[in-house]
């Protein structure tokens, strides 16, 4: 695909400029010009103070026991990180107040089969020279973090290593891109290396080769959830109907045609012949039309790209890909997941136990096994006290006015005023693998979703904080209990 000779910002990567330090106007445009980023200037020498909150000390070198390892307090002004660009830190703190009040449950039933398999999702944040993605305007980093030119490669090896310590086999990624409307009404998909936020080439590359030293099977899905237009702009994704949907496999088509050939040379093992994540593909219920269009469509697109990509495939569950009997030949792995199938309220949340939160779960997962192809199951939740009362995506890198919204706002953020809740994190991540183990099933590569490539838990443009990354806190304890072998 010819390269794009403009960059583009769009909604999920920015941050809104005035209540959150950066970003875009939810009531003009989602979009603002690339930041140029400065290094930080040295800081004066200050003696370090503890904050007055009580925190705990989490050590980012060893693998802390779970779960007394996590709620270590600390007293030692050193332990806390008051400079948002340093990368290299010895341990983390958090709050005490992150956990409610809660005891951190425990990683009964633990660990996984042998046979099962284990895997770690990396967050999608990949500025090469500001792997934290602090941006201009942050209080303690006014000109934003530049911790110089490929610095994403070693937090990328360091991520790597840490993962492959869990005993996970596999790391899932994304390179995601955007997509735009030509002229003359095509669709063109936009090269990730001409757009802010995702992964580049050559950190794909890097990280790939990063994830085979530390014995790690690399799986990448297809993002492209969002258009933009020529002058870097958002643009809301057009109607579904036949015709946009024939103009969005031709440029799936030529896309993954492209990437086929680059992503084969860097040894991806498995890659997604779907986009679930995508532009026009969450339609929830499609005419007979339709699912033959997307079966036929992507039918195609996997025998085009099997002539060229010799790794292994997967296909998210949907509800096309067995309207004929072709599809699956082309599929190595099925993904799926699971959910609750009660309303909570926040009171009910607040008590919740492993038990009964597992007595509430269900999945497509035996239904998906008669196809007899190894599924993919993704675990987590994000940590923060409403994530089961108010269910959905909080946009975990910028500023946006509800649970769902894509459009970053410069006027309200309510990620500022949720309560974070690691305790609740645990407690679900433990009741979902409990279940998992339930199922009496080996055929299976569990996901932990997700993990941030950075270490600091303290929200600055991103909020890691109530994020689903479990990398530094309680949850990752219990997955490391059930991961181990």
């Amino acid at each position: 695909m010819k390269k794009q000779g403009w960059k583009i910002v769009l909604a999920s990567t920015l941050l809104a400029l005035a209540g959150c330090g950066g970003g875009s106007s939810s009531s003009d445009t989602n979009v603002v010009q690339i930041p140029t980023l400065s290094p930080s200037p040295a800081p004066s020498p200050v003696s370090p103070a503890l904050p007055t909150t009580p925190l705990y000390s989490v050590s980012t070198v060893t693998s802390v026991p779970y779960p007394n390892g996590f709620t270590v307090p600390t007293t030692d002004p050193k332990d806390f990180a008051t400079d948002p660009c340093k990368l290299d830190l010895d341990v983390v703190t958090y709050p005490q107040s992150w956990l409610r009040g809660r005891s951190l449950p425990q990683a009964t039933g633990a660990p996984l089969n042998q046979a099962i398999g284990r895997g770690v999702t990396i967050k999608d944040i990949m500025l090469d020279d500001n792997p934290a993605f602090v941006l201009k305007g942050s209080a303690d980093a006014p000109n934003g973090c530049n911790n110089g030119a490929g610095a994403l490669k070693k937090e990328l090896e360091k991520t790597a290593q840490r993962i492959a310590r869990l005993d996970a086999g596999y790391v899932k990624i994304t390179q995601w891109n955007w997509i735009t409307e030509n002229q003359n009404g095509s669709y063109s998909i936009i090269d990730a290396d001409d757009s802010f936020g995702p992964i580049s080439d050559d950190n794909l590359r890097s990280f790939v080769q990063s994830a085979h030293r530390a014995g790690l099977k690399v799986v990448l899905w297809n993002q492209i959830q969002v258009f933009g237009d020529r002058q870097g702009y958002f643009k809301p994704t057009p109607e579904n109907n036949l015709q946009n949907y024939e103009k969005w496999f031709s440029a799936f088509g030529s896309f993954m045609r492209e990437r086929a050939a680059f992503y084969n040379s860097i040894g991806i093992d498995v890659w997604d012949m779907g986009c679930n994540f995508c532009v026009f593909n969450t339609l929830q219920a499609k005419t007979s039309a339709e699912k033959a269009l997307f079966y036929n469509s992507y039918l195609k697109i996997a025998k085009d790209v099997k002539s060229v990509y010799k790794g292994k495939t997967f296909i998210t569950d949907n509800d096309w890909f067995d309207f004929g009997s072709e599809y699956l030949g082309q599929i190595d792995f099925i993904e799926t997941g699971m959910w609750s199938n009660k309303t909570w309220t926040l009171a009910e949340s607040d008590v919740l136990t492993p038990q009964s939160y597992k007595a509430t779960l269900n999945s497509n997962i035996t239904g998906l096994l008669k196809f007899g192809k190894p599924l993919f199951l993704s675990v987590g939740i994000q940590s923060r006290r409403n994530a089961l009362s108010e269910p959905g995506y909080l946009e975990e890198t910028g500023c946006t006015a509800a649970i769902n919204a894509l459009e970053l706002s410069n006027s309200q953020c309510i990620q500022k005023q949720t309560e974070v809740d690691f305790a609740l994190q645990a407690i679900v991540i433990q009741a979902q693998l409990d279940y998992v183990k339930g199922l009496n099933t080996n055929n299976l590569v569990v996901f932990a979703n997700d993990y941030f490539v950075t270490d600091n838990l303290y929200p600055r443009f991103a909020y890691p904080n109530i994020g689903f990354t479990v990398r530094n806190k309680p949850a990752e304890g219990v997955l490391r209990e059930w991961f181990r072998k």
